[in-house]
């Protein structure tokens, strides 16, 4: 009781979601588009990851939207679960005014598959052929899963893959998701397409078709397979 009192008095930010208030320890996570924070729930002292994206016009909205959708359409548990969400504000780029939309996520202690892999190979210790074998499979479900709901992942890595108790293992981050099947018939429509990978897909993990989009040509779910593989 006494280190929630604590945690409350020292935590000067709060946001309130689905009739809960939310406490922010600590920054955890910070990419081009969000940033993450822990998070403790003011009554059971629980933690959470916090997404907060912040957006600058509708069309961020919409692409906001569109990952709390997939959260929504994809219950599986190699995916992270999207807990609750509510969006504060409204963007409007001809007034400069922006919104946040806040995502509670599951904290998951362990960090990521990128953070293991980095500790493992500075002490030259291989990850276990059978754990590989695991982690591999996982991810592959994973990915069926959110492939079934006709989207793609798009940024793929294994700093995007958390790490859970049982030697179990989450995607997360769905913010670069997207329709997996594009019909590219246009010399713009490649372009686009080539200029969003550029933003919001990691250059180390990124397809190959992603880094020079042809027109016209097909992109598919195959996009995801290029890391796993």
């Amino acid at each position: 009781m006494l280190r929630r009192i604590f945690s409350v008095i020292c935590s000067k930010d709060y946001y309130d979601i689905d009739g809960k208030r939310y406490y922010v320890r600590e920054l955890i996570g910070q990419g081009g588009f969000s940033t993450v924070d822990l998070v403790s729930e003011s009554t059971s002292d629980r933690l959470y990851a916090l997404k907060k994206i912040r957006c600058h016009s509708i069309e961020d909205e919409q692409a906001a939207e569109q990952e709390i959708r997939y959260h929504k359409q994809i219950n599986h548990p190699s995916v992270i679960e999207c807990l609750a969400f509510r969006t504060v504000g409204s963007a409007d780029i001809s007034n400069n005014h922006t919104s946040l939309v806040l995502l509670l996520l599951p904290f998951y202690k362990f960090g990521s598959l990128q953070t293991l892999l980095e500790k493992r190979q500075a002490r030259r210790e291989p990850l276990p052929d059978k754990l590989i074998l695991s982690y591999f499979q996982q991810i592959c479900e994973g990915l069926a899963a959110i492939h079934l709901i006709g989207a793609a992942h798009r940024d793929l890595k294994p700093g995007n893959i958390l790490l859970a108790p049982n030697d179990r293992v989450v995607i997360m981050d769905l913010g670069s998701a997207a329709p997996a099947r594009l019909e590219i018939t246009s010399y713009n429509a490649a372009q686009r397409l080539q200029d969003d990978a550029g933003e919001r897909c990691s250059m180390t993990y990124r397809a190959p078709e992603l880094f020079n989009v042809q027109n016209p040509t097909t992109i598919d779910e195959r996009t995801d397979i290029w890391v796993p593989f």
